[in-house]
C-alpha cells in the first residue's frame, strides 16, 4: 500500500464519502494499481478493493488470482461467477450514499477517467452515487514526503547540469567542424543520464528548426535534422533516480545557434514564453502569500493570457503544465490546464508540477518552450528546482 488506511479514512470523512472503491480490469486503471502497490502484476480478471469510511477494507478478487495479490489490510472475498461478484459488491456498498472512483463527470479530466462507464453503471445500480476520487488521489498518491522531494530536487539539479554540459559540447563540436544532428544531441543527453545514475521512461527530446515547432517530436534516425547556424535548439529532458518512490524532474531549455543573433520574430516568441511562464509562477506565489488557493486552470490562464497578449496565443497549443509523478514524469495530480480541460483541482501542499508554456510555429521553422519544476512547500510556498532560464543560451558555431 502506498498510503495508510487511516489516512484514507480521514480524507473520506472530510469529503463526506462512504468509501473509496478501487477497481481495475487488465490494467485500465493504473491509479488503482499504484494505490495498492501491484504495479505491473499480470492479472486477467476484475478486482475491487473497497476502503470504507469506517471499518476494515475488503479485497474482492477472482478465485484464480487470489494468491497473486500482496497482503493488503482487511479481509478478502473470492468470487468465480458474475453472480458471486455482484452479490458481494452489493453487500459492500449497501447503505453507502456516495463512493469515490477514478471517474470524472463527462470525462472532463481524462487523466482520472479510468473506470469504464459500464462499471460505473453497475456500482450505481447498488445504490450509491459515484463521485470523483481526485481529492483522495491528490492527497494520498501525489503528495511528496521530505525524502521524495529530495529525490526530485537532486534529479532537477542533475538535469540542469546535463543541459549545461550538452549545450557546451554542441558548441565545441560545431566549432571543431563536426556535423551533428538531433540524434547526436539526444545520445549526449542520455550519456548524461547514465553519468548521474538517472533513469527515464522515454528518451529526451532534442529538436531544431521546424521540429522544435512540434511539441512531442521524438528524434529518430530517419527524420533527424542536422544542426545548422542561425537556428533554435530545444532540449526537453525528464528523468529520476532508480527508486520506486523517487520523483521525476522534467525541464526544457532553449539555445540559439549563432553566429547571428535571433531574429526579432523568434526572439519575441521566446520572450513571450518566458513571460507566460513567469506570470503563472507569480500567480501561484501571490496566492500562497495571501493564503488563497490556486487551481490548475487559473495558473494556465495566467500564462496563456500573457502569451496571447504578446501575439502568440494561437501558437500555444497545449496545457501549461502537468503534475510530476513517480512511475512517469506525468502524474495523476492537478495539471495546469484551461485549454485541453478545465482543471479545477487545487495545487495543494506537497505536490510537484511543471510550468511549461510554448509557442510552436513549424511553418516559420521554429518553436519555443521553457519548462520549470515547482514544488508546493507547505511552509515556504512554491519552490523552483532546476535552473530558470532567463535568456538565450547562445551556442557559437564558428571558431
Amino acid at each position: 500500500m502506498n498510503f495508510s488506511i487511516a489516512d484514507a479514512q480521514r480524507v473520506l470523512a472530510e469529503l463526506g464519502l462512504g468509501g473509496w472503491l478501487l477497481y481495475d480490469f487488465q490494467g485500465q486503471n493504473p491509479t488503482a494499481r499504484q494505490a495498492i502497490g501491484i504495479g505491473a502484476l499480470h492479472l486477467t480478471r476484475r478486482w475491487f478493493y473497497f476502503i470504507p469510511v469506517e471499518g476494515q477494507p475488503t479485497l474482492l478478487v477472482h478465485h484464480i488470482e487470489r494468491a497473486q495479490f500482496p497482503a493488503l489490510p482487511g479481509q478478502q472475498h473470492v468470487f468465480s461467477s458474475k453472480e458471486e461478484m455482484g452479490e458481494t459488491l452489493a453487500a459492500l456498498l449497501r447503505g453507502r450514499t456516495a463512493v469515490a472512483m477514478e471517474y470524472f463527470p463527462m470525462g472532463s479530466i481524462p487523466y482520472l477517467s479510468r473506470v469504464d462507464a459500464g462499471t460505473v453503471e453497475l456500482v450505481r445500480s447498488f445504490g450509491p452515487e459515484v463521485r470523483s476520487s481526485h481529492e483522495l488521489v491528490t492527497q494520498l498518491l501525489c503528495t511528496w514526503n521530505d525524502e521524495q522531494y529530495d529525490t526530485h530536487r537532486r534529479a532537477a539539479e542533475a538535469l540542469s547540469d546535463i543541459r549545461e554540459t550538452t549545450f557546451a559540447w554542441v558548441g565545441e563540436q560545431l566549432r571543431a567542424g563536426v556535423r551533428l544532428n538531433e540524434m547526436d544531441v539526444q545520445n549526449k543527453l542520455l550519456e548524461g543520464f547514465a553519468a548521474h545514475a538517472l533513469v527515464t521512461d522515454h528518451p529526451p527530446i532534442a529538436a531544431t528548426r521546424a521540429h522544435a515547432g512540434d511539441p512531442h517530436y521524438a528524434p529518430n534516425p530517419a527524420q533527424a535534422f542536422e544542426l545548422q547556424p542561425n537556428s533554435v535548439l530545444l532540449i526537453d529532458l525528464w528523468a529520476k533516480f532508480d527508486q520506486v518512490d523517487a520523483a521525476y524532474g522534467d525541464l526544457t531549455y532553449m539555445a540559439w545557434i549563432g553566429p547571428e543573433p535571433a531574429p526579432p520574430r523568434i526572439d519575441a516568441a521566446f520572450r513571450a514564453v518566458l513571460g507566460g511562464r513567469d506570470a503563472a509562477l507569480n500567480l501561484i506565489r501571490s496566492r500562497f502569500e495571501s493564503g488563497q488557493p490556486v487551481q490548475g486552470w487559473e495558473a494556465d490562464r495566467a500564462a496563456r493570457d500573457f502569451i496571447a497578449a504578446a501575439g502568440f496565443g494561437q501558437a500555444f497549443t497545449h496545457r501549461t503544465g502537468h503534475n510530476l509523478g513517480f512511475a512517469s514524469a506525468h502524474g495523476d495530480g492537478p495539471h495546469l490546464d484551461d485549454l485541453e480541460t478545465h482543471d479545477e483541482r487545487t495545487l495543494t501542499p506537497r505536490v510537484g508540477f511543471t510550468i511549461e508554456p510554448g509557442a510552436y510555429l513549424p511553418d516559420e521553422d521554429f518553436g519555443i518552450r521553457s519548462e520549470i519544476n515547482v514544488y508546493m512547500d507547505p511552509v515556504r510556498g512554491p519552490i523552483v528546482n532546476g535552473e530558470i532560464q532567463t535568456d538565450w543560451m547562445v551556442i557559437e558555431p564558428l571558431p
